[in-house]
């Protein structure tokens, strides 16, 4: 008998965990519950410009947020390009490489 797996992603982004747990017998239900949606919070944006002199730092921890980062674009995109990049997790580096 195949042991399932419930896993809360989507499908399209379970390659390797699909990869690791069929390799040992157990196969999975793809269930999402979360969706993406770009946050927009103007006051905020605001706060964040005016931290960007005190900012030593720019920290991923999603993979989706460099590509969001730059969707939402303008002046303070340019400014956060000049900081160093760190990403927690692989996943996040290769995400934040990738977006330049």
């Amino acid at each position: 008998m195949t042991a399932w797996v419930l896993v809360t992603r989507d499908a399209d982004e379970l390659d390797g965990t699909r990869a690791l747990l069929v390799s040992r017998g157990i196969d999975l239900v793809a269930f999402p519950v979360l969706a993406e949606v770009a946050w927009r919070d103007d006051v905020a944006w605001v706060e964040a410009e005016a931290a960007v002199p005190r900012l030593t730092w720019l920290a991923f921890t999603s993979r989706r947020a460099p590509a969001a980062l730059l969707r939402a674009g303008g002046p303070l995109v340019t400014r956060l390009a000049a900081l160093p990049v760190a990403a927690i997790g692989e996943v996040t580096a290769e995400a934040a490489a990738a977006s330049g």
